[in-house]
């Protein structure tokens, strides 16, 4: 663990495997009541008026509203990848929650705070749902969502092969970014596990989003402009392109 800039905690792991990263899963376990009880196809057609909530094993979970500081991070993330998508990777789909993303035909639907689908996938991109793993998955924890984040959906993600999954909590005194990047199990254990990913100073380099860098400062800076930010990341003349 270091700290970053802002006097944020960040991960800086190094080559742990995702056995080892357990340690960085805060062991807060938090009850979650099954309201509802239907199937996956009933919970797709299911009219439940834009709240969030997921389906885990034919039972729907209704998720608690969230706070203020997590809705600023998710709507950076989502303008920021959007426009830099918009530049780099020309197709891709970066949408937030209420969307579902099944990661295994089987398996759950998660509504995650924002997913990043590239191009030449658009046979999975339902109306209804994402089916499939997502390319990069992104979740901000708030109270409530620290049980789910942390190890139902880091578990589920990292089987189903989504490529990074970032988890940020934004709960207060608990400010942290970590990212982890799927690949070669070093135990050998597993085909493929999560490995905690160091920063660059402040910085992470995505490899699912060629060119992509987010500094972890920008997350719970609440005048961070997505697109000043991007013209930090692409350089001025290529943001002159997107903005015409």
């Amino acid at each position: 663990m270091v700290n970053n800039l802002a006097g944020h905690a960040v991960c800086d792991t190094g080559g742990m495997t995702s056995t080892q990263a357990m340690d960085l899963r805060d062991p807060e376990r938090i009850e979650r009541p099954a309201v509802l009880e239907m199937s996956f196809e009933e919970f797709i057609d299911w009219d439940h008026q834009g709240g969030l909530a997921e389906w885990v094993d034919g039972k729907v979970y209704l998720c608690m509203s969230n706070t203020k500081r997590h809705q600023q991070i998710v709507n950076f993330l989502q303008r920021f990848l959007a426009a830099f998508c918009e530049l780099a990777h020309p197709g891709a789909l970066v949408t937030t929650a209420p969307y579902a993303m099944r990661a295994t035909p089987f398996g759950p639907a998660r509504e995650p705070d924002v997913v990043v689908v590239l191009d030449g996938q658009a046979e999975r991109v339902g109306n209804r749902y994402l089916s499939g793993p997502a390319d990069v998955v992104v979740e901000v924890m708030s109270e409530g969502s620290v049980d789910r984040d942390r190890f139902d959906k880091f578990d589920e993600y990292e089987a189903a092969g989504v490529r990074e999954y970032w988890l940020i909590d934004s709960r207060a005194g608990h400010e942290r970014a970590d990212f982890f990047v799927l690949g070669p199990d070093p135990l050998g254990i597993r085909e493929r596990v999560y490995v905690p990913t160091a920063l660059d100073g402040s910085s992470f380099h995505s490899r699912a989003l060629e060119g992509c860098r987010v500094d972890v400062r920008w997350l719970f800076d609440e005048s961070a402009s997505p697109l000043r930010c991007l013209a930090e990341v692409v350089g001025r003349e290529r943001m002159a392109e997107l903005l015409g």
